[in-house]
């Protein structure tokens, strides 16, 4: 009988990933941004509270400001006026953040290097 009640329920969860494979297999954390700084103490509650600040796009005097793709990235839920950080999909973000800040350090210094050269060149 167990065994016969085991197989029912594979059976099931296979066809529920088959039917909506987008769904995910374990329902997210998340947190209020004192429990995610308590938590995760390199991020303090005033750094957490300017990166949710800077997930919107502003205006200034310059002109329109992206924001940083915090919301993007589905970390930040609000709901009412409380805000709630996805732990996961925060630290997601916080990878690609810097993965495409490496890249773009790599790319400013080769083009550092080709105005280097241009410059020695030019002055021979």
């Amino acid at each position: 009988m167990q065994a016969q009640h085991q197989s029912k329920t594979t059976a099931f969860a296979s066809a529920m990933e088959g039917a909506y494979p987008e769904a995910p297999s374990s329902r997210d954390v998340y947190l209020t941004v004192r429990q995610f700084s308590q938590r995760n103490p390199a991020f303090t509650e005033p750094s957490v509270r300017n990166l949710i600040f800077k997930a919107d796009p502003r205006e200034s005097s310059i002109g329109t400001i992206p924001g940083n793709g915090l919301i993007e990235a589905g970390a930040i839920v609000r709901i009412g006026r409380k805000v709630l950080i996805s732990e996961e999909r925060f630290f997601s973000w916080v990878e690609g953040v810097s993965v495409a800040t490496d890249k773009i350090k790599k790319q400013l210094t080769a083009l550092n290097r080709e105005e280097r050269a241009s410059k020695v060149t030019q002055a021979d």
